[in-house]
């Protein structure tokens, strides 16, 4: 009799166990961002929520670049980066985009200057991740689009294929043909929160550097 009691004993305290882990689990992946999203594909995704200071700085930085890849679809140039999850204004883990609402991508041209100054073409959209949350929704420039019009400094906003906001900037009298990536940013419009990228860090922390030729 007494041995059976200690089995009783021994089960429920296995069983309370597993429970408070199960619902450790759900707890912690309940807290990552402001959402229900994609709860199933946050460990496809890297956390480095848990660094602060320059660490986290440069870790979303290296994610964001990493992941980095180009589409060719007709003549829409599209780029998409690495998501991640991070630490929310709360100290809480968050998705990125729930972080951060824009994302804006500068090109140069490439054997081009105005006054000393490069043409630049600036691209700015929504931070959106895609369906396994481990990448950044594609940022599409319509080249054909932009070139339909002269060559002038100008803003455009476009629809096709998403919603983006172009500038042209320091235009020279006909299209530049060769464009390459020189700026990164990740902001957000309500507060002064940013991940800034320049062209040195594109150059270290990328394998080869992201140009559209046109």
């Amino acid at each position: 009799m007494k041995q059976k009691y200690y089995l009783l004993v021994f089960f429920t305290l296995i069983l309370a166990a597993v429970t408070t882990r199960f619902f450790s689990i759900h707890k912690h992946k309940n807290q990552v961002g402001n959402s229900d999203r994609l709860p199933a594909a946050i460990p496809k995704v890297a956390d480095i929520s848990e660094l602060t200071g320059s660490a986290l700085e440069s870790a979303a930085k290296r994610r964001l670049l990493s992941g980095a890849k180009t589409i060719l679809e007709g003549e829409n140039f599209g780029v998409s980066l690495g998501h991640f999850i991070t630490k929310g204004m709360d100290g809480r883990a968050a998705f990125a985009c729930d972080v951060y609402d824009r994302v804006t991508l500068t090109f140069a041209a490439e054997g081009i200057a105005v006054s000393g100054e490069r043409p630049t073409l600036t691209v700015e959209a929504d931070c959106e991740a895609t369906s396994d949350a481990s990448r950044l929704a594609t940022i599409w420039i319509p080249v054909g689009e932009i070139k339909n019009g002269p060559p002038v400094d100008a803003e455009l906003r476009l629809t096709a294929p998403t919603d983006v906001l172009v500038k042209l900037s320091n235009m020279t009298s006909e299209w530049p043909s060769l464009w390459v990536l020189s700026k990164v940013r990740l902001y957000n419009r309500k507060d002064s929160q940013s991940i800034d990228m320049d062209s040195t860090n594109l150059y270290q922390m990328m394998e080869s550097q992201i140009s559209m030729r046109w």
